[in-house]
């Protein structure tokens, strides 16, 4: 029975010695994401399509600002974005026609809002798939 807590005990400290080790990432754990990598920047336009897909607005959002991004392996990588999003001048009635890049924020006070929204997006590259697991935007 000593010997059986004697090994716990060792294999515990060894494990928080390969951890010490690891430097400052923690398997599984959540991490800051580079804010202009392909990925990050994907995921971005599929949260900001995602947001158009559900609003109800006339005109669709693009993205002001990114504020942060941080990113978790999980069965594939999540995603954990805050970012500022602005009402533009295209009507969404013209989504499949048109490029956001190409649309200009909405100059007039009646429709220009401001929103921050934080999205958790879900990449399964081996899947091809992006899901939007949580959103949460508040109109400013």
């Amino acid at each position: 029975m000593k010997m059986a807590a004697g090994m716990k005990l060792l294999l515990g400290a060894a494990a928080l010695l390969l951890l010490l080790q690891g430097g400052d990432s923690i398997p599984g754990g959540i991490s800051p994401a580079d804010m202009n990598s392909e990925e990050v920047q994907k995921a971005a336009r599929y949260a900001v399509d995602h947001f158009n897909r559900g609003s109800n607005d006339i005109y669709l959002s693009k993205m002001r600002r990114l504020i942060s991004a941080k990113q978790q392996v999980v069965a594939g990588m999540m995603y954990r974005l805050k970012m500022e999003l602005g009402t533009t001048t295209c009507r969404k009635s013209m989504a499949s026609n048109v490029n956001l890049n190409t649309c200009n924020f909405h100059p007039g006070l009646r429709y220009a809002k401001r929103i921050i929204c934080k999205f958790q997006i879900w990449d399964r590259p081996w899947l091809s798939q992006l899901e939007v697991v949580k959103k949460n935007c508040t109109i400013l």
